[in-house]
């Protein structure tokens, strides 16, 4: 420790191998894999990618044919259209893949307690942020008094005013559709 407050000392081991670090902030690096299947898929990131340009993520994906977000901006790399730019945090995308393939990117873990993904009225495509699944009620307990309808990406839903909940737990990689009464600021617990 020195004058100007607290080092860490951090020593991290994997099937990699050692890294040792002195440092005052320690910043976690982390690989998202995220399987895309031939056909629509909606996803999302939980982590802050080294490089967030819509082609830096998507570059290396095979059979990518078009990704969407919630605004209607595409990327389409077959017609060199990108009306995206760079992927935002909290922000599901469509992805829609002519062959199946892993999309594989990394960066930084997202701090979930001081990220607020801010809904308006009606439809949202939001991410998944936190880093292990939770249950879908928990998930969205703060804001569940404003929305109507949470939909998966593989058609399940959570429709709390009916007791109907299909889609169990919200999982890393996945984004959602989700349908707001009134505006909302959502953050994970």
């Amino acid at each position: 420790m020195d004058n100007d407050g607290a080092q860490f000392r951090c020593v991290v081991t994997n099937g990699g191998g050692t890294v040792t670090s002195n440092a005052a902030v320690l910043t976690v690096h982390k690989v998202a894999s995220i399987p895309l299947s031939s056909g629509w898929n909606m996803i999302a990131f939980n982590i802050h990618p080294a490089d967030s340009s819509v082609e830096a993520v998507f570059g290396t994906v095979e059979g990518l044919v078009l990704v969407k977000n919630n605004n209607g901006q595409v990327y389409w790399p077959e017609y060199e259209i990108n009306t995206i730019g760079d992927l935002r945090t909290g922000e599901g995308y469509k992805v829609y893949m002519s062959s199946d393939d892993t999309l594989r990117t990394s960066g930084t873990i997202i701090d979930i307690a001081s990220t607020a993904i801010d809904l308006d009225e009606g439809w949202a495509m939001i991410a998944y942020l936190p880093q292990e699944a939770t249950a879908v009620k928990d998930a969205l307990s703060g804001i569940e008094p404003e929305m109507t309808l949470v939909k998966s990406s593989a058609g399940e839903i959570y429709w709390p005013e009916y007791s109907i909940n299909t889609i169990g737990s919200m999982k890393p990689g996945q984004g959602y559709k989700i349908h707001m009464k009134a505006g909302a600021s959502l953050v994970y617990p």
